[in-house]
């Protein structure tokens, strides 16, 4: 039987022309693995929400931290401008609660009334825009996506990731950051088509972000949330893996055709590439693992809703034991999930340890973890 990463090996040597150099491994990394309550939306600016997201941090010792998403254009207000005062106001709140703090850079919206990018990226011709609009098919838009093909717009979002690394990297609470889903979409007219070389041009870009960010957090967890296309992960996901990046994926759904897909060898490899759930199983221990869950997964175990309505346990299990991962990034979502999530997290199982019961080993693509 062929194995999966000598089939990956393959179809890597397909896509790809290009010799990497792999920086040295990091060193020092602060490694604090486990369940993190994640904060996704304008209610992180409504001060009754968060006491009551604090209030629940602290009677949940199973929670090591917050995870909190923030738009571009909220942490870059201006060229050059960083906006760190919401995210100082958290820290000091999780630094006396002894807790920990993962930031989320989202790049992509899912309301074509939120732009996600700073004004100036879409004013000034030097970005083309900056943005397109981008559905699940070629007629209905869903939201705005960043030109990530375009090298401009790169470099400012690695000014952005150098600019926070100076301020927050040395912060010993500062547990991770990483940027959100990676998939482009499809493009809305008036935009073009988005060909096979944007794509791998934009996850080449990404990989290059990458790579800056663990320039600029070397001492802490970095990562990039991963879903498809499937075909472009077979050269990013080792290129993640070398410059000492996390893996993540915005969704865990237990039974979904395409996150499981199984990795084969046709003419075409866009055909049946392996699923990113394939890569969590291959590279369990070799580098930090993420996975966040989200109210949709909470409703049904597959993305088309083949599945079935699956218990927090059962969505806890999966992750830990199926897909070895380090961190489970929690959404606050409605009242009955949230309580039904504090409940499972309070249970005697999940709370014998720090880590909540999930893989705490430092990764082999980090030197050393602290």
């Amino acid at each position: 039987m062929i194995s999966f990463f000598i089939k990956i090996s393959a179809l890597l040597f397909m896509f790809t022309s290009t010799v990497w150099a792999f920086p040295p491994k990091p060193e020092n990394v602060k490694w604090h693995p486990g369940h993190y309550y994640e904060v996704d939306s304008a209610r992180k600016y409504d001060p009754a929400f968060l006491d009551e997201v604090y209030n629940e941090l602290q009677n949940t010792p199973a929670l090591r931290g917050l995870a909190i998403k923030y738009t571009w254009s909220e942490l870059e207000t201006s060229e050059g401008v960083y906006n760190l005062k919401h995210i100082n106001a958290q820290l000091d709140r999780l630094r006396l609660m002894r807790k920990r703090l993962i930031i989320i850079i989202r790049t992509k919206s899912f309301n074509i009334d939120e732009v996600p990018v700073p004004s100036y990226i879409t004013t000034n011709p030097i970005y083309k825009g900056g943005v397109f609009l981008y559905g699940a098919n070629s007629t209905v838009p869903k939201g705005y996506n960043v030109k990530l093909w375009e090298t401009s717009v790169r470099y400012r979002l690695a000014q952005l990731v150098k600019g926070l690394g100076a301020k927050l990297n040395h912060r010993s609470i500062v547990e991770g950051i990483g940027f959100s889903e990676s998939t482009p979409g499809t493009a809305i007219a008036p935009a073009p088509p988005i060909t096979d070389d944007l794509i791998i041009t934009y996850f080449n870009n990404l990989a290059r972000l990458q790579q800056r960010m663990r320039e600029a957090f070397p001492n802490t967890v970095t990562f990039q949330f991963t879903n498809y296309p499937r075909w472009a992960l077979i050269d990013f996901i080792p290129r993640l893996l070398g410059v000492g990046g996390g893996l993540g994926c915005p969704d865990i759904f237990p039974d979904d055709a395409g996150l499981n897909a199984i990795a084969s060898l046709p003419d075409d490899p866009k055909v049946t590439s392996p699923g990113v759930y394939q890569y969590y199983r291959q590279l369990a221990g070799q580098m930090p693992l993420v996975i966040q869950v989200e109210k949709s997964n909470y409703e049904n175990t597959a993305y088309n809703g083949s599945g079935h309505t699956p218990t927090v346990n059962e969505l806890l299990t999966y992750g830990r034991d199926n897909l070895k991962v380090n961190y489970i990034l929690w959404q606050k979502t409605i009242k009955s999930l949230d309580q039904a999530l504090l409940e499972e997290l309070n249970h005697p199982d999940n709370n014998s340890n720090p880590e909540g019961g999930l893989s705490s080993a430092c990764p082999t693509n980090f030197g050393s973890c602290i």
